[in-house]
């Protein structure tokens, strides 16, 4: 639904630049749920308590709801609210969050906030093969406190409106699902202090033991798809079988998307400072980092958390969380405690937001063009480019600068050249050419529409870092890391088991046939795998008559 007032938002981006000088007040402004102004949601209603908190304002799938408050101060504030999702649907829950009438600019339009999931049985289940099946995912309903970040390159950076003296108001107008709300805050959110600062007020010692936690024993993720799967290409994998399925990793290629996180939960024994040592592998996309933000507790522990990279690889690697010249220690207290890592695209947002406005300036000089040309331009007319459209020879001429600029920018970052690297070489030559001869623009009109779209498509999925982890180690402080992959021999000996265990296993077989005698079996062809036959033999054990 569009809300009113918001016909034409502007972009972050250009909000940001709108209001560049105004002040950052800190003070902080919190409104409950359940004081709202105005609303026309027919399900609104105030719940005595939910979850163990009181008084919580429990919203529809449809509707808005508004609240009035009072700043003492004008300035840019940021958003954090306290949420907990409420069953309906399933799909993720969806707001458009309008300021003093209107949308400031379009990552307010319909904002995403996560559920919860959990593995509904947190004992490992076997089929009569001895094969581990799938954990079925299942909703985990709890507040959940979300400073609003952006929603695509700038997920990593926390969003701020402007707030006027006086009174303000704010709706959120539901998109889609139900949620409940106790509370919402305006405050400035502050860079967490850096490591150095840190690690000089530690006061425990060295840990004594290691703790092991296993990659596909997560507690909660944010995604119903971010469930445990099966890796069997090492000896190492933890654990491994030659012969059967064992669901031994997190994440992968379901891990890719901004703001997804996966939660585990461990104990510490006493307390002490511990190194983290993460088995994962990073070898889907070349030349890509995948960055993650850690946090313990619900907090980011330093500054330096928020961007762990995990760079291209092939095969399992052993991260240890540091910046590459410094090992990160961590303080903990003997107790229980969570750690979550959440995919926030990292230091590469900033080039990608740089990239995308230079991709807005390129169609728009497709688009001037375009209308001056139509969709078949007449390769016998002079359109006289230069004259139409004085400005597109300042234009091009900016956006091959700035394209530079970028693309060295990025080759520092990752440091070899990936498929966007070479979109905007493509780019480039084709504007360097525009520059020679403007004139040649019209001729070549298709083909630059065809280099713009690729560029974009490959900056869309330059926001999809996927990560596969196999084990978490929380090692006592400047301990053995161990080895991420097996040597020569290792791998021989096991790859020689497998092959040997091959000829007396029925990879095909999901089952050995009933108890009680009958063992006929029937042949059934699926178009899938073996997820999608598991599936097909859960639904028909239990509930086929």
């Amino acid at each position: 639904a569009e809300p009113a007032g918001s016909a034409d938002p502007s972009t972050y981006y250009e909000y940001k630049q709108t209001y560049k000088d105004a002040a950052r007040p800190d003070e902080e402004i919190v409104v409950r749920g359940s004081d709202y102004t105005d609303t026309n949601d027919k399900a609104l209603k105030v719940l005595p308590e939910l979850e163990g908190v009181k008084d919580v304002l429990a919203t529809g799938s449809e509707g808005f709801v508004e609240w009035e408050f009072d700043v003492r101060q004008a300035g840019l504030y940021h958003i954090a609210l306290r949420y907990c999702p409420l069953e309906g649907k399933g799909n993720a829950i969806e707001r458009n969050i309008l300021v003093n009438g209107e949308v400031p600019y379009d990552d307010l339009y319909a904002v995403s906030l996560n559920r919860v999931y959990t593995a509904a049985e947190k004992e490992r289940q076997r089929d009569e093969m001895g094969n581990e099946l799938r954990p079925v995912q299942i909703e985990a309903p709890r507040f959940e406190t979300v400073t609003l970040s952006g929603s695509l390159f700038n997920v990593s950076e926390p969003l701020a409106v402007y707030l006027k003296e006086g009174k303000n108001t704010l709706r959120l107008e539901a998109v889609r699902e139900p949620m409940a709300l106790d509370s919402i805050r305006f405050y400035q959110k502050k860079d967490e202090a850096s490591y150095a600062q840190v690690s000089k007020g530690y006061t425990a010692g060295k840990a004594a033991e290691t703790i092991h936690i296993e990659g596909e024993d997560a507690a909660f993720t944010s995604d119903k798809t971010l469930y445990a799967t099966s890796d069997n290409s090492s000896p190492l994998n933890s654990p491994v079988s030659g012969s059967q399925i064992r669901m031994n990793m997190m994440g992968g290629i379901n891990w890719r998307s901004p703001r997804q996180y996966i939660e585990w939960a461990f104990h510490v024994p006493e307390d002490g400072l511990y190194s983290i040592v993460i088995r994962g592998k990073q070898d889907y996309n070349p030349g890509q980092i995948s960055s993650r933000r850690l946090t313990i507790d619900g907090e980011v522990p330093f500054y330096e958390a928020n961007r762990l990279e995990f760079p291209y690889a092939l095969g399992f690697q052993n991260y240890v969380l540091g910046d590459g010249d410094t090992v990160f220690q961590f303080e903990l207290t003997a107790g229980d405690h969570t750690l979550r890592l959440e995919n926030n695209v990292g230091p590469i947002g900033d080039i990608l937001e740089r990239l995308n406005q230079v991709v807005g300036r390129l169609n728009g000089l497709y688009k001037d063009v375009f209308m001056l040309t139509g969709s078949y331009p007449d390769a016998d007319r002079d359109y006289n480019i230069g004259l139409a459209l004085p400005q597109a020879a300042e234009q091009i001429a900016a956006m091959d600068k700035d394209l530079e600029t970028i693309k060295q920018d990025y080759l520092d970052m990752v440091g070899t050249k990936g498929d966007g690297y070479g979109d905007m070489e493509k780019i480039q030559v084709q504007l360097r050419s525009f520059i020679k001869d403007i004139e040649t623009l019209p001729a070549r009109l298709d083909a630059f529409r065809i280099n713009i779209s690729n560029l974009s498509s490959w900056l869309l999925s330059s926001t999809d870092q996927p990560l596969l982890i196999d084990t978490i180690d929380l090692i006592p402080a400047d301990g053995d890391t161990g080895r991420a992959e097996a040597g020569f021999f290792g791998k021989l000996w096991y790859d020689l088991k497998s092959f040997f265990i091959s000829f007396f296993v029925d990879y095909n077989a999901i089952s050995e046939g009933a108890e009680g005698g009958n063992t006929e079996a029937i042949t059934l062809w699926l178009g899938t795998g073996r997820d999608q036959a598991q599936a097909i033999k859960a639904i028909i054990n239990n509930g086929f008559t």
